[in-house]
């Protein structure tokens, strides 16, 4: 007679399972983040409209970085591996309630842990650097679309293809429906259109409460009785501005995006390791088309 599996095969096995899913979870966790700095930085690329000599010149810097990263990177590791043995000694050390750390023993962890900031500031001034100088090769416009920026997966549509750049379009046609819509139409279809509008916030805002959405729905709610209110005139004066405070109408203080400046949107995406192959084949491509 077989016997069945015991409840304690089963956990192994659940485990085992789980152990696995873990691993493949963070290695498509890992491509997936990948896949969306490449598809960022093709969007900025695609609507900076860079000259063949600024991508050139981007790629030539990326590659240092790159390389300079890789060193440290091997350095970082040489030391960590010094800073391990150097805490398993510790850790023996304080579980045996030895009355005094040894002074070589602190000297060397104070001295791993030294070696680390340093690899640490050596990369940073070497990006600070190199940033200045793709910027020097930027124009005006380039800096300013830059600045501008937010990643985005989806291209928006119109000739600037490169993300997201503080776009208010969303909000305003929203409103300018809700402006055209019949008075009978607006007053049966109004709570709707706010209950899908604060779902999309809940969504993108976790954190928020259902006091918070509440009191964003009634914010959402004024806002579009007034927008009715207003003249033609005074909706186009008006329509980025009331735009803004539909964006931003249950961002609180602690949750409100930070402005991020050039210089960091430049390291972050412009000398990002990921952008060699993205102008490695732009640049192929220029040289393939016919004179």
């Amino acid at each position: 007679m077989r016997r069945k599996p015991s409840i304690r095969l089963f956990g192994i096995g659940a485990l085992i399972l789980g152990l696995s899913f873990n691993c493949v979870a963070e290695d498509i966790d890992k491509q997936e983040k990948e896949l969306r700095t490449q598809i960022t930085i093709y969007n900025l690329v695609n609507g900076l409209y860079l000259t063949e000599d600024q991508m050139e010149f981007i790629l030539n810097k990326s590659k240092e970085l790159d390389s300079l990263l890789r060193k440290l990177q091997d350095r970082k590791k040489s030391d960590a591996s010094d800073q391990r043995k150097a805490l398993l000694v510790l850790r023996e050390e304080v579980r045996k309630e030895v009355p005094q750390v040894s002074e070589d023993l602190a000297k060397e962890i104070h001295r791993n842990n030294f070696l680390m900031l340093k690899l640490r500031k050596e990369y940073i001034d070497a990006l600070s650097e190199t940033t200045e100088q793709v910027k020097s090769k930027l124009t005006d416009k380039q800096i300013y679309l830059i600045q501008s920026f937010k990643p985005c997966l989806i291209p928006p549509k119109g000739p600037a293809r490169m993300g997201q750049i503080s776009s208010q379009a969303g909000p305003i046609k929203l409103l300018e429906r809700v402006r055209n819509m019949p008075t009978k139409r607006y007053k049966t279809r109004k709570s709707d259109i706010a209950n899908r509008y604060i779902k999309r916030l809940s969504l993108k805002f976790p954190y928020l409460s259902d006091r918070e959405l509440s009191e964003a729905k009634t914010k959402f709610l004024r806002i579009m009785d007034d927008v009715r209110g207003l003249s033609d005139l005074d909706f186009a004066l008006q329509k980025k501005d009331i735009a803004n405070e539909i964006k931003n109408i249950v961002i609180r203080g602690e949750h409100k995006e930070k402005q991020i400046d050039e210089d960091k949107k430049i390291a972050r995406f412009l000398l990002n390791s990921q952008i060699i192959p993205v102008l490695e084949e732009k640049l192929s491509i220029k040289e393939e088309r016919p004179v």
